[in-house]
């Protein structure tokens, strides 16, 4: 970037203060984009969820966390119910600990001590006509829930879901799990 100065006709470089300001996306930022910032992605696939489509009212996904033996259960549900007499449809997205699998030997089956665990969900549920969002922290890891509804009673519904976990212990493992799923 430069800036020209009115009275000279030459042009300046602006001060960067010795800070690398592109650093968020590997130093491209036109091939590279951070929508949540979180982590760059290729910016011709700015979308890299795993996409779902399911027929079902729900749907279970397991992930372990890089470098741990830390394995996450992240479920879908959608149901079609009547509130005050009003038709919605209701979306859940929880997250949780597989505590068969994360045991700490130590801890009496208790989800894995040796780290220490947050997340943070945002997910947007939206049919044709609207689209709803909200973010939930959660500090304690053992679960992180968010529960949504919009009016009607749609069977066609698209959950996105970006979940971002830390887990540290001497060393802080960050790992973002991003997905698309449709209700049909």
């Amino acid at each position: 970037m430069r800036t020209v100065h009115s009275n000279q006709n030459n042009y300046r470089k602006p001060l960067l203060l010795n800070k690398n300001w592109y650093a968020y996306v590997h130093n491209d930022p036109v091939g590279h984009v951070d929508l949540w910032g979180l982590s760059a992605s290729d910016s011709n696939n700015q979308d890299s969820r795993k996409c779902y489509e399911t027929t079902n009212s729900f749907l279970s996904i397991n992930e372990t966390v890089s470098n741990t033996d830390i394995e996450i259960v992240v479920v879908f549900s959608k149901n079609n119910v009547t509130v005050q007499g009003q038709k919605t449809t209701k979306v859940d997205v929880s997250m949780y600990v597989n505590n068969s699998v994360s045991k700490d030997p130590n801890n009496n089956g208790g989800v894995n001590s040796k780290y220490a665990l947050a997340s943070q969900m945002t997910v947007t549920v939206s049919d044709e006509s609207n689209s709803v969002s909200m973010t939930s922290l959660a500090n304690s890891f053992e679960s992180n829930s968010v529960t949504l509804t919009i009016p009607g009673q749609n069977n066609d519904v698209l959950v996105t879901a970006d979940i971002y976990v830390i887990a540290t212990n001497q060393n802080s493992i960050e790992e973002t799990f991003d997905y698309k799923v449709t209700f049909k």
